[in-house]
């Protein structure tokens, strides 16, 4: 791969989309060290992401992500799934596309209703169970244009595809946005 081998990635995208599974198996792939932001605020904040809504408040929430985010942009060589909020913030937007390469994931809402039905006890966002599909399609709604906006490379999800197929396209993605910024050079 041409990229740069120290630069971070970064993957964004709503609750459901994969990130977290993606970016292991992309880290794994290109030899990075893979990071969970909502798992790491979870050790440091020593309680659930849900329980950090309720007992701090969102914006609470979305202060301590954009610490975490600070202090990971430092770092070299990752991969990081995001918190699917992390692009409310125009910082956030600014630092990760200054500090790595933003890869959206961008999955059918009908997809992510399928993937959220089945866990969204613990999705602050989602919590009551009550329309998830109408929440989603706000939450996307209100996100794309940001996602987008942080976004180096936009990745559509293909139906039936498998992890590793994936993997493998964002990858050859990854490559061709190399390319084209080569040229500019």
């Amino acid at each position: 791969m041409r990229q740069n081998k120290q630069s971070n990635i970064f993957l964004v995208g709503l609750m459901g989309a994969g990130k977290s599974t993606v970016g292991r198996a992309l880290a794994a792939r290109l030899g990075k060290t893979f990071l969970d932001q909502d798992a790491e605020i979870e050790k440091e904040q020593n309680r659930a992401i849900a329980d950090i809504f309720a007992c701090k408040g969102e914006v609470f929430f979305r202060d301590v992500e954009e610490a975490y985010l600070a202090t990971f942009a430092e770092r070299k060589n990752c991969v990081l799934a995001t918190g699917g909020g992390v692009v409310l913030r125009e910082n956030n937007r600014q630092r990760m596309r200054a500090s790595g390469i933003v890869i959206y994931l961008d999955v059918p809402i009908n997809v992510l209703v399928a993937r959220l039905s089945k866990s969204f006890a613990h999705r602050p966002l989602l919590y009551d169970g009550s329309d998830i599909q109408g929440r989603i399609e706000l939450l996307y709604s209100a996100r794309s244009k940001l996602y987008k906006e942080a976004a180096h490379m936009v990745d559509t999800g293909r139906d039936h595809e498998t992890l590793d197929e994936t993997v493998t396209r964002i990858i050859e993605n990854l490559n061709q946005l190399n390319e084209k910024y080569e040229h500019r050079k």
